[in-house]
């Protein structure tokens, strides 16, 4: 019996034990799935924003889930962008789909890159970053142990990418030493942390140009005469810049900046004053494809590219045409020695697939054999002498500008480096529409009706029109779309873009904002 009674009061104490644990793990199931939606939500932000994943007991989830909690996830979004990876895979692989030609993220670290992680880590305006008269470098105070790159300014800068490639690959030791992944790091039993480039980067005013090369050294470094923002980092003239007619760079500015291509920049209205004479007028013996087809796009592109006249990307180095020969003042520019004529004409110092009358044409008399510019007293030659068999219109340096004169009568040195002219035009409706162009800030920042042209002498001009313009805007919330939802914008979320867009100008295009506002949106978070 009482065998019986020990066996009961166990079944009761073994269920009481059952009914307790149930009660426990209920609560403790029902609070770990309250904590888990926030901590998912939270994670999934991190994610959009990082491209990593973090365990779910981070502390920097739990910092982001006390702001969900208030029902402010754009402060949880902002603890995500102070993140290392926020920096290093999300705001780089942003930047670099816009450094290259094929939009690749697989590109090594460079000027551009550095100039955009900055701009966002500063919360500058990404206006600037066409307009822009600086650029971002590696900390001053910084120095490498047996690492030269960082002691050769010329060349890590304007000759090579060295620069931003040792600022890639830092480590620091416990000494507080820097050294790059390069070398053989010295065996002080220190620990060794990676060192990301947005922990170091300093913005620096003020960016550098090379002008040719010349019998005596590389080159004359100065300040740029044409500063853009990341237009004229070596990184894009590089990609854009070299052995052409600079359509090409016009072409990838559109691209890059306004998403759009040149065939939607195409405007048919145009006038054809500034279309250069490489273009035939009668392609395959029809004058009807150059009105339908040719024009539309090179009315355009050619009236733009003049901006580019004076720099080339070659032998690794953007090169500027820009050193008026004052001393001797013969009306030349001093564009180094003879190798240089390859890429700019001696007189205007314009790349020569630029200028029909730089071909060989002009350098024969009316016989046909070779005559030099000069004559054997050192004294120009005057047009009668050289008999150029070229007619009038192409002498000209540009359709519709004769740069010889540029400086006035005698050849004298053009004022301001002759800048030369170029216009953006917005005859069509169409193109007006979908660009949205406006006058800048100090003219009013009015939209430019259709049937207006900017008219321009710098590249900072052009930076300016596009910056300015609404597809800028547009562009730059459809590229952090894409890299922070990693997919497009659909057709049915067209209010979505312009409610971001309207929101970017409004808070004065900041970049890291928007990057966190698009983080937050339902659509991206898959809700």
């Amino acid at each position: 019996m009482q065998q019986l009674l020990n066996t009961r009061q166990n079944t009761n104490l073994m269920a009481l034990v059952i009914v307790i644990a149930s009660i426990l793990l209920s609560s403790l199931v029902s609070h770990a799935q309250a904590i888990s939606e926030n901590r998912y939500l939270a994670r999934k932000i991190y994610n959009r924003l990082t491209g990593t994943n973090l365990p779910i007991d981070h502390p920097t989830l739990t910092e982001m889930e006390s702001h969900i909690f208030e029902n402010n996830l754009f402060a949880a979004a902002e603890v995500a962008t102070r993140d290392k990876n926020f920096f290093n895979i999300t705001v780089r692989d942003f930047a670099s789909q816009m450094s290259t030609r094929d939009e690749t993220i697989k590109e090594e670290f460079n000027d551009f890159t550095a100039t955009v992680m900055g701009v966002v880590r500063d919360n500058i305006s990404a206006k600037e970053l066409l307009v822009g008269n600086f650029y971002y470098a590696a900390r001053a105070n910084i120095t490498l142990a047996n690492v030269q790159e960082f002691n050769r300014p010329i060349e890590d800068f304007l000759e090579s990418n060295n620069h931003y490639r040792t600022i890639d690959r830092i480590v620091t030791g416990d000494n507080g030493a820097y050294y790059s992944l390069d070398e053989n790091l010295p065996n002080n039993n220190g620990i060794y942390r990676k060192v990301y480039p947005h922990e170091i980067l300093d913005r620096v005013d003020g960016q550098m140009a090379m002008g040719m090369a010349n019998n005596a050294n590389r080159g004359t470094v100065e300040a740029h005469p044409n500063p853009a923002g990341v237009i004229t980092s070596r990184t894009f003239m590089a990609a854009h810049a070299f052995d052409g007619t600079n359509r090409r760079i016009v072409e990838y500015i559109f691209r890059s900046f306004t998403c759009l291509g040149i065939e939607n920049v195409a405007d048919n209205e145009n006038p054809t004053d500034m279309i250069g004479r490489d273009v035939s007028r009668e392609p395959g013996g029809e004058n009807d494809e150059f009105k339908n087809s040719c024009q539309s796009c090179h009315t355009q592109m050619d009236s733009l590219r003049p901006a580019f006249a004076r720099v080339n990307y070659e032998g690794n180095v953007v090169r500027w045409a820009n050193i008026w020969n004052e001393q001797d003042d013969i009306g030349e520019w001093d564009i180094g020695d003879a190798d240089s004529d390859d890429f700019f004409d001696p007189e205007t110092g314009v790349i020569n697939k630029m200028v029909r009358w730089s071909d060989a044409a002009r350098l024969m008399d009316g016989s046909g054999d070779p005559i030099g510019l000069n004559d054997g007293g050192g004294n120009q030659r005057s047009d009668e002498e050289r008999s150029d068999p070229l007619d009038a219109d192409n002498l000209r340096a540009l359709p519709g500008l004769d740069l010889r004169i540029a400086g006035g009568e005698g050849g004298s040195a053009p004022e301001d480096n002759a800048p030369i002219p170029f216009k953006l035009r917005s005859n069509n409706n169409a193109n007006a529409s979908t660009f949205g162009w406006r006058y800048p800030a100090s003219q009013g920042g009015k939209t430019v009706p259709a049937g207006l042209e900017l008219e321009g002498t710098r590249i900072r001009h052009l930076g300016q029109w596009i910056a300015d313009s609404k597809q800028f805007s547009r562009c730059m919330v459809k590229r952090v779309f894409r890299q922070v939802c990693n997919r497009e914008p659909t057709s049915d979320e067209t209010d979505l873009m312009k409610d971001l867009t309207d929101e970017f100008e409004v808070r004065g295009h900041k970049l890291k904002a928007l990057f966190q506002r698009v983080a937050t949106r339902p659509e991206c978070l898959g809700e």
